[in-house]
């Protein structure tokens, strides 16, 4: 009797691991065919997200046994979505335009603020943001000189050309004060 039973655990093992194949192969077909990763409610009728739940113990695990990584694909989401908008997207930004859910990203990341850490968009954005106002500091340096070698003198906010590219508001905020604008002038 016992090699009976022996002999249906194995065939029920083989016929268990051949279905976690099968499963498998759906995921990365269904992967593949998406671009994506794929959703449970998005599975051929054949199986249901129960099926998975059972023979993997979560979504993300059969998502994991296919070797499809749900978290390098959100970074790459996040990526996507701030290389559309030019800029670090909100959680706004990723329920309106990307193709996960914020709650996705919350079950990744302890917070946003890490999921944008390790994307690297937030870095990105930020260099790229201190390199534009260090370029637009020294234009405005450049204005103020070429200002002063027009006038002769020490130049007023007031006296900014009307074609001029920024207003003595911007000096202000780039500067902290028109006299510091000049200082570093």
């Amino acid at each position: 009797q016992s090699g009976v039973k022996e002999r249906f655990e194995t065939e029920s093992r083989e016929s268990s691991e051949e279905r976690r194949n099968e499963m498998i192969n759906t995921l990365q077909s269904l992967y593949n065919q998406l671009d994506r990763v794929p959703k449970s409610t998005e599975l051929p009728e054949k199986y249901s997200p129960t099926d998975f739940y059972a023979a993997f113990g979560s979504w993300d695990e059969a998502l994991e046994a296919a070797g499809i990584d749900k978290e390098q694909a959100i970074l790459d989401e996040i990526e996507r979505v701030a290389e559309e908008l030019g800029d670090i997207p909100t959680t706004g930004d990723i329920h309106n335009y990307a193709e996960y859910p914020a709650s996705d990203y919350q079950s990744y990341f302890d917070s946003w603020d890490e999921a944008l850490e390790q994307s690297g968009v937030k870095e990105r954005f930020e260099t790229e943001s201190r390199e534009s106002s260090e370029e637009s500091r020294e234009e405005m340096i450049n204005t103020l000189q070429s200002l002063h070698n027009e006038l002769e003198r020490v130049p007023k906010s007031t006296e900014l050309p009307e074609n001029s590219k920024y207003s003595s508001h911007d000096f202000y905020t780039g500067f902290g004060s028109w006299d510091e604008a000049l200082k570093a002038a």
